[in-house]
């Protein structure tokens, strides 16, 4: 970037810019898409300027400190739904690249709730057979026509994460120190040494 009130200059980038062929309409669903993934990366200092660099800490946020525990369901999404989702999923997609280590996922919910960015929510199966990988909330509430006032959040995760049996889990947290870990209830955990108890599941 440069500031000059130099005709020459002016002239010759105003020339740069009409020439370009292959450029990237900057409107509100670029500019959504560009904030969550933003918010994903990690300030960091670079030589000269400061940006933004995805390592391997960038999936969670630091400190974690928003976790829910929630039972997973699964839903059809309606044809509206469908359409985000399949222009989200592209926007992300990485095909003839490297394999992907992160996913894209959604959540409906009836009701907005509390959840916002950068939350972590660690879903536990219906049957209470197991506990799944920590996802990342990386959007503001969708509201979703014609629903009732029903919302749509994007979460992230990693496909790299197995599944842990949930009586697995809780043995390992009890071993830890934490009996009382609730992951058959839904809820808000509270305790910040229980959110680091249950990252270190998948050593995190």
């Amino acid at each position: 970037m440069i500031i000059t009130d130099d005709p020459d200059i002016v002239a010759g980038v105003r020339k740069f810019i009409d020439g370009l062929d292959e450029i990237t309409e900057v409107d509100q669903v670029f500019l959504d898409d560009a904030i969550r993934e933003w918010e994903i990366g990690r300030a960091v200092p670079l030589p000269g300027v400061t940006g933004r660099v995805r390592t391997e800490k960038d999936f969670l946020p630091t400190p974690v400190r928003w976790m829910f525990v929630r039972h997973a369901v699964d839903y059809e999404p309606t044809d509206t739904e469908q359409k985000v989702l399949d222009n989200q999923r592209g926007r992300h997609s990485t095909a003839g690249g490297p394999v992907v280590k992160y996913q894209l996922e959604s959540l409906r919910l009836d009701t907005r709730g509390t959840l916002r960015r950068g939350d972590v929510i660690v879903f536990a199966s219906i049957g209470d057979e197991w506990l799944y990988p920590p996802a990342v909330v990386i959007s503001d509430a969708m509201r979703i026509p014609r629903s009732g006032g029903a919302v749509l959040f994007f979460l992230r995760t990693r496909t790299d994460l197995p599944h842990v049996p949930l009586t697995d889990a809780e043995k390992a947290l009890t071993d830890l120190g934490h009996p009382g870990s609730r992951l058959r209830t839904d809820h808000y955990v509270r305790s910040p040494s229980l959110r680091t108890a249950i990252l270190a599941l998948w050593d995190l």
